[in-house]
C-alpha cells in the first residue's frame, strides 16, 4: 500500500500481513491491520493496529498502538528501515513476523543504550471517533553528541547533510543548526526539517555574522557532552557517530580520516576523491600560525573544553585564508588536551569554489584576499573562473516556466533540463514557479497523475470547463518552488492535446500568470496548448523565451513570436541559423553533479550504451557487440533501455544466447544506477544530436565516452572521449547492421583501454576535466546573466 489516504466503513478494507503501508499514509476507521503489517514513518493510524504490527519512523506518528513505549524506542534505535537491502533480507523472518521481542533482544545488541530515544508522541486520541488532539511533547534527555551545523543560502546541500545524519547508526544526537542570515529558501526547508524530527533545533541571525560566530551560537545552546561539526553542504558517514562512540575513553579530541571531494570547476584535481588523514600532521598542531590540521568535519571533542580553551574567534574566518578552526583546535593542545587520531572516515568534505556552509560575510575594500587558492585555476586547457553567480546589484527578474510538456516526466529529457535550471535557479535566490501540461515523453508510462496523486505535499484540486474535466497538482518542491501540473480527465500520458484542453489548459495558466507577474517565461513545445503560451506571457508584460533542444521544430514562422529562441549548442546554433533563419542564444543544459555522480571508483566493469533504437546507433552496437562477442567475451556490456517499446537487440538480430556478455537494464530515471557500474560509455547516434546529456554525466564521473561525430557530440565530448565518424548513409532509417571493418576502429578503442590501466587513467582524468565546461558553476551564471538581461536581447528575427 502505497502512501495515500485509505477509509471505509468498520470491516470494508483488511490490509493483510506482510503488508507494507508507507511514509505518510493515512488510515482512518473501517481499517482492519494483519499482524504482519509494517506502519511507515509519518503514518497516521487511527484503528485496529494488531500488536505485531512493526511501527517504523523517527517518530511515527500513531494515533492508537499496542506496543509499550519503550519497545517502540528500541525499534527506533535499531532503525531497520535504514538498512541495506541485503541484510533486512537476511532479518525479514524476524521482521514480518509476531517475534518482536526476539527481534529486538537480537539486533538491539549492536545499539548502546545511550542511542535509544525516549518515545516522543506527536498526537493522541481525544474524544470520539477519529478526531486527533495534539500532544505536549516531553522534554528529551540530553544526547550523547550535539551536532553542530552553520547554514548561509545552503538550501541545495541541506537535505543531503541533514538525511547522512538521520541514517546514523548511532541515534542519541541533537542537531544545532544556525541559519546565519541566508537570503535563500534555507529558513524555510529549517523549519520543515525540525518540524519532522525533534532532534533537530534551529537558531537564526538577524545579519550574516560568518561560520565562527555561527558555531558559537550552537554551541552555546548544545546539551551533548561531545561537540561533532557537520557544515551543510558536507555529509556524514553512516558509522561516523558510533565509530567517536566507540573511541571516546580518556580522549578529549578525536581526530577522523574524511574524504574531500573537489568540485571546484577548473581546479586540477577536479572530480576527484581523496582520504585527509590528520594523523599525518598532528606534530604542527603547536605551531602558531601552522596550517588547518583538520576542517571541523574531522573533529569530536568534549563540550568541557570550551570552557578551558575559548570558542572560535569570531575575528577569523570572515575572509578567505583566516583558519579559525585550525586556531581552536591549537588551543586545545595549549589547555592540555588528549588529542587521539582514529583510522575511521568521519564523512565527505566537499571542496567547492561557492561552498555554501563557508560562505563569508562582505569583506571591507581595504582587505585583500591573499590566499593562493582564489576562484580561478589555470590548467592545461582554456581558464576557467568559478562564478557565484549574479551581480546581487543586478534586480532578478521573476521567472516562470510554462509548457504542456511534464515538468514532472520522470524520464523525459526537456524535463530534466527544466528541472535541473530551475531547482539551481530558486537554490541561487530567484522568484521563479513552474506550471505545466501532462504531457510524457514515454508513451507507455502511466499518466503522471497516477504518479502525482498521493504523494505527500500534493495538493489536489478538481475543476471543470464545460464538459472537460481536469486536475491541477501542486506543491512546492524543497527550496521554495512551485510547481503546479495540469491533466485533463480522462487521463492520458502522451499524446497532443485536443483543442478544448488546449483552450482550458491557457485559461487555468492565464489565471496563474496573472497572479505570479513573471518578467521572463520560458517555454518548449510544438503542440497547439503550448502555442497559446507566449501570447498569453506577453498579454501578462512577460518577455518570452524558447527553449529548443532539438532539431524537430517543423516551422520557423512560428518562432517569430519569441524575444529569444535558446539552443544548448553552438552546432544547434548554427544548424538553426542555415535551416529556419534565425539567430540563436547558446545556454548548455544545467546539469547537477549530485544527481548524477557516484563515489565507487572501482568496480566499473560495463561498456554502456543507452537507449537501444535506431537513432542512437543500435545497429552499430549490434555489429560492436557481436564482434566483442566472438574475439573478447570477457569484456561485459550493459544496455540501458530507453522509452522505445521496441526490442530493436532483437530485431538487429543479436542472439543473446550467443553473446552472454550483454546485461540488460531497465530504463533507469536514475543515471547513477548504471552510471556505477560503467567503464566506458558508447553513443554509436546515426542523428545530428543538438547536445549530449548522457555523455557530460559520464565525463562528470570521469568516464571516457566513444561516440560518433554527429551533430554537437564532438562539441560535447571534445578531449572526454573519442569521436570516431559514421558513415553519411547511415541514417535514423537504415535497417542493416555496419560491417565489421566499419566498426573496427570502435572496437579497438574499447579493447586498447580496457587491457591498457594507463590509458584508461589518463583517458578518464581527460574526462573529468572536459565536463568542468557544463559544470553548473560555470553553467548556471550564463543563464542567470541571460534571464537578469533578458529585456535587453534582441527579439528574434530572419536572417
Amino acid at each position: 500500500m502505497h502512501p495515500g489516504y485509505v477509509s471505509g466503513t468498520k470491516g470494508d478494507i483488511t490490509v493483510g500481513n506482510d503488508v507494507w503501508i508507507g511514509a505518510f499514509a493515512i488510515v482512518l476507521s473501517g481499517v482492519t491491520i494483519g499482524d504482519g503489517a509494517v506502519v511507515g514513518a509519518a503514518a497516521v493510524v487511527a484503528k485496529d493496529v494488531p500488536p505485531y504490527a512493526v511501527v517504523v519512523g523517527n517518530p511515527a506518528r500513531v494515533v492508537k498502538h499496542r506496543f509499550d513505549p519503550d519497545m517502540v524506542a528500541q525499534l527506533l534505535a535499531i532503525r531497520w528501515w535504514d538498512w541495506p537491502e541485503d541484510r533486512v533480507k537476511t532479518a525479514a523472518d524476524l521482521i514480518w513476523s509476531d517475534r518482536v521481542a526476539e527481534f529486538v533482544a537480537q539486533y538491539r545488541a549492536g545499539v548502546p543504550a545511550e542511542n535509544i530515544p525516549p518515545l516522543v508522541p506527536t498526537s493522541s486520541l481525544s474524544g470520539t471517533g477519529d478526531t486527533v488532539a495534539p500532544h505536549e511533547p516531553a522534554r528529551p534527555p540530553a544526547p550523547a553528541f550535539s551536532v553542530v551545523m552553520p547554514v548561509y543560502n545552503g538550501t541545495r546541500f541541506l537535505d543531503r547533510a541533514i538525511n547522512s545524519l538521520r541514517r546514523q547508526t548511532f541515534a542519541a544526537w541533537e542537531l544545532l543548526v544556525v541559519d546565519d542570515a541566508s537570503t535563500d529558501a534555507s529558513a524555510a526547508r529549517l523549519d520543515a526539517r525540525a518540524a519532522a524530527d525533534p532532534r533537530i533545533r534551529v537558531f537564526r541571525h538577524p545579519d550574516n555574522r560568518g561560520p565562527s560566530a555561527a558555531r558559537n551560537t550552537a554551541l552555546r545552546a548544545a546539551r551533548g557532552e561531545w561537540i561533532a561539526y557537520l557544515d551543510c553542504d558536507d555529509e556524514f558517514a553512516p558509522d561516523h557517530l558510533a565509530q567517536a562512540h566507540g573511541q571516546l575513553g580518556d580522549a578529549d579530541v578525536l581526530m577522523f580520516r574524511y574524504d574531500v571531494v573537489e568540485e571546484r570547476p577548473g581546479h586540477p584535481h577536479f572530480g576527484r576523491t581523496t582520504t585527509h588523514d590528520p594523523a599525518t600532521g598532528l606534530h604542527r598542531i603547536q605551531v602558531v600560525g601552522g596550517d588547518t590540521i583538520a576542517v571541523p568535519l574531522g573533529v569530536i571533542h568534549r563540550k568541557e573544553l570550551l570552557d578551558r580553551a575559548g570558542y572560535f574567534d569570531e575575528s577569523l574566518g570572515r575572509f578567505q585564508g583566516q583558519s579559525e578552526d585550525a586556531d581552536l583546535w591549537r588551543r586545545f593542545a595549549r589547555v592540555g588536551a588528549r588529542i587521539i587520531p582514529v583510522p575511521a572516515v568521519s564523512g565527505r568534505y566537499h571542496v567547492r569554489a561557492d561552498s555554501l556552509a563557508r560562505a563569508r560575510p562582505p569583506a571591507p575594500a581595504t582587505v585583500h584576499d591573499d590566499s593562493p587558492l582564489g576562484g580561478v585555476w589555470v590548467d592545461d586547457g582554456p581558464e576557467v573562473v568559478s562564478s557565484p553567480g549574479l551581480d546581487p546589484r543586478v534586480t532578478r527578474p521573476r521567472v516562470m516556466f510554462a509548457s504542456y510538456h511534464c515538468y514532472q516526466d520522470p524520464t523525459g529529457e526537456a524535463a530534466l533540463c527544466a528541472r535541473d535550471l530551475f531547482t539551481s535557479l530558486t537554490a541561487r535566490g530567484w522568484i521563479c514557479e513552474v506550471f505545466t501540461g501532462p504531457a510524457l515523453d514515454d508513451p507507455s508510462a502511466p499518466p503522471i497523475g497516477f504518479h502525482l496523486r498521493g504523494r505527500p505535499g500534493v495538493r489536489t484540486l478538481l475543476g471543470t470547463a464545460g464538459p472537460l474535466g481536469f486536475s491541477l497538482y501542486s506543491e512546492t518542491i524543497p527550496g521554495g518552488l512551485p510547481v503546479t501540473v495540469f491533466a485533463s480527465d480522462p487521463p492520458a500520458a502522451a499524446r497532443p492535446p485536443s483543442t478544448a484542453e488546449a483552450k482550458t489548459f491557457l485559461a487555468v495558466l492565464k489565471d496563474y500568470l496573472e497572479k505570479f507577474r513573471p518578467d521572463v517565461v520560458l517555454t518548449n513545445g510544438h503542440d497547439l496548448a503550448s502555442a497559446g503560451i507566449a501570447t498569453l506571457a506577453r498579454r501578462a508584460g512577460a518577455k518570452v523565451g524558447f527553449w529548443l533542444n532539438d532539431f524537430t521544430h517543423p516551422d520557423p514562422r512560428s518562432l517569430g513570436g519569441y524575444d529569444a529562441v535558446i539552443v544548448p549548442s553552438e552546432f544547434s546554433r548554427v544548424h538553426h541559423r542555415a535551416l529556419l533563419g534565425i539567430d540563436c542564444v547558446v545556454l548548455p543544459p544545467v546539469i547537477d553533479p549530485i544527481r548524477v555522480t557516484v563515489d565507487r571508483t572501482q568496480g566499473r566493469e560495463h561498456v554502456t550504451f543507452v537507449s537501444p533504437e535506431p537513432t542512437k546507433g543500435v545497429f552499430w552496437f549490434a555489429r560492436i557487440a557481436d564482434v566483442l562477442g566472438r574475439s573478447r567475451p570477457d569484456i561485459p556490456l550493459q544496455i540501458v533501455a530507453g522509452s522505445s517499446q521496441e526490442d530493436w537487440i532483437n530485431v538487429c538480430g543479436v542472439n543473446r544466447n550467443e553473446v552472454p556478455s550483454i546485461r540488460v537494464m531497465a530504463n533507469a530515471p536514475n543515471r547513477q544506477q548504471f552510471f556505477h557500474r560503467s567503464k566506458l560509455i558508447l553513443m554509436p547516434s546515426v542523428v545530428q544530436e543538438s547536445f549530449g546529456r548522457v555523455e557530460v554525466e559520464a565525463m562528470l564521473n570521469g568516464i571516457p565516452v566513444i561516440a560518433s561525430d554527429r551533430g554537437a557530440l564532438p562539441e560535447v565530448v571534445g578531449a572526454g572521449g573519442k569521436c570516431i565518424p559514421i558513415p553519411t548513409q547511415s541514417t535514423a532509417d537504415t535497417r542493416t547492421l555496419p560491417t565489421t571493418a566499419e566498426v573496427e576502429k570502435w572496437v579497438a578503442v574499447i579493447i586498447r583501454l580496457w587491457d591498457n590501466p594507463t590509458e584508461y587513467s589518463t583517458a578518464s582524468e581527460a574526462a573529468r576535466k572536459t565536463a568542468i565546461r557544463w559544470h553548473p558553476d560555470v553553467v548556471v551564471p550564463r543563464w542567470e546573466k541571460f534571464l537578469a538581461h533578458f529585456p535587453a536581447v534582441v527579439q528574434v528575427r530572419p536572417l
